[in-house]
């Protein structure tokens, strides 16, 4: 199903263009996302547990 001209009958550049730019603009977005959280969690999880230490200690 080509055109007269040779061009393929679906325009699949402007849709594989629009498809890398939605993947370059918005899964970075979400990775950094998922890793601010998974830090957030990481440095709250070691206050607790620097918390908790501290207690022991000054409980001892």
């Amino acid at each position: 199903m080509s055109r007269t001209n040779g061009a393929p009958a679906t325009p699949d550049g402007p849709l594989l263009l629009l498809a890398t730019s939605v993947i370059t603009r918005y899964i970075p977005s979400v990775l950094e996302v998922n890793l601010l959280a998974m830090f957030r969690q990481i440095a709250s999880s070691r206050h607790v547990v620097r918390a908790l230490r501290d207690d022991m200690v000054l409980g001892c």
